[in-house]
């Protein structure tokens, strides 16, 4: 298990059943379909673990949820995108803020949801999501 999926789960925060590896490579056959990126690597490994997080309204998708608490990556992606291929690739969000990968830079970043302006940006997922969730990682 990550040390993220861990820490977040030893906080209460709301975690979904683990993720198996085909599952992910059909996500990503899908996001590739409509022009986004691939689930980056060390992202995948914490929804492997964990797929999705959920946390007082703030959500980190998972892949195929079954579920009405976590949303799924793809479907977010391809309605949020509308089928426009992009570089960036949303993984949650909050009420003020996106959580988002950018396949250019291979960054992830956190966003103004009404502006689009960067607030923080770093090259591992695991401070955002803390951020996001508002966990103490």
């Amino acid at each position: 298990m990550t040390d993220l999926a861990k820490v977040l789960k030893s906080q209460n925060i709301g975690c979904n059943k683990p993720l198996s590896e085909a599952q992910i490579k059909i996500a990503n056959i899908k996001l590739k379909q409509c022009g986004l990126p691939e689930i980056p690597s060390d992202f995948a490994a914490i929804i492997r673990e964990a797929n999705g997080f959920s946390n007082e309204g703030a959500l980190v998708f998972g892949v195929e949820t079954a579920s009405n608490f976590f949303e799924d990556l793809v479907l977010f992606n391809q309605q949020f995108f509308r089928k426009r291929p992009s570089s960036k690739l949303i993984l949650g969000y909050d009420e003020c803020f996106y959580f988002l990968y950018e396949d250019k830079d291979k960054t992830y970043k956190i966003v103004d949801k009404d502006t689009l302006e960067e607030e923080n940006s770093t090259t591992s997922p695991d401070e955002l999501i803390g951020f996001l969730l508002r966990a103490e990682c």
